[in-house]
């Protein structure tokens, strides 16, 4: 953590004043040992001298070393204070949490990439009380369901370190429902070669694709486009059809 301007400014006049308190204390006929402890312990809000009879007229200089303790430690107080929480902001709490969360990840469902498919799903699956984590290289998005309750981490998909992250080695399940298929392929290729068991879905855009994906592990494909079909037709075929209007 870097000091701001305004802190070093801050620093430089604590170190201004000291040594002036320091001065003014050793003019007074204090040795420089005495002086300068006295001067530290104002500063730290301590009150010295201990003898309050010593701050009165006739000694101007420990008058005067006082005040400039008194500043001292004003700057002092608002130097920590805005370095304390400066330090504060610093550290990412959510990113902390999900962290502890992902360490405890097993048996978990890994969805990819961030989009409006993996979010609905994780929504279910947060409902149903099944482990899952989001990986997505979209920082904004990670941190946003982080702070939504949900288990997102930041990773690109398609690196081992990343999936190693996302404890694909105790995973059950990979969902890739990023619309490009080519890097689905290489995501399920590396996601086979960490955790042989692990089952993966994928989301397509052509049906040709469907059989390269079926080579490389893929254990269930989706066509967003034909899964519509099928719901569309599935509702229309349950619906009772109306009867054909009598012959006049």
């Amino acid at each position: 953590m870097k000091l701001r301007n305004v802190q070093k400014l801050f620093v430089v006049l604590i170190v201004v004043f000291f040594m002036i308190s320091t001065s003014l204390t050793f003019l007074e006929g204090f040795d420089l040992r005495t002086s300068a402890f006295w001067s530290f312990m104002n500063i730290m809000g301590a009150a010295f001298p201990p003898n309050p009879s010593l701050v009165d007229a006739a000694n101007v200089g420990i008058l005067l070393s006082l005040i400039f303790g008194i500043m001292g430690e004003f700057l002092v107080t608002v130097l920590l204070t805005t370095v304390f929480y400066q330090y504060m902001a610093s550290i990412n709490f959510r990113a902390k949490v999900a962290d502890y969360r992902r360490r405890k990840l097993s048996r978990h469902v890994l969805l990819t990439p961030i989009n409006s498919f993996s979010i609905d799903l994780a929504k279910t699956l947060k409902r149903n009380k099944i482990p899952f984590v989001l990986l997505d290289t979209h920082r904004g998005l990670v941190d946003r369901l982080n702070g939504e309750g949900m288990l997102a981490l930041y990773g690109d998909s398609t690196q081992v370190s990343s999936l190693a992250y996302a404890k694909i080695l105790n995973a059950s399940y990979m969902m890739l429902l990023g619309d490009d298929d080519i890097r689905n392929i290489l995501i399920a290729i590396t996601a086979k070669k960490l955790n042989k068991k692990i089952r993966i879905a994928a989301r397509t855009k052509t049906e040709e694709d469907i059989p390269r994906m079926h080579m490389v592990g893929i254990n269930k494909i989706i066509v967003p486009e034909i899964a519509i079909g099928d719901e569309i037709a599935g509702f229309l075929l349950k619906q009772k059809r109306p009867k054909a209007p009598a012959a006049p």
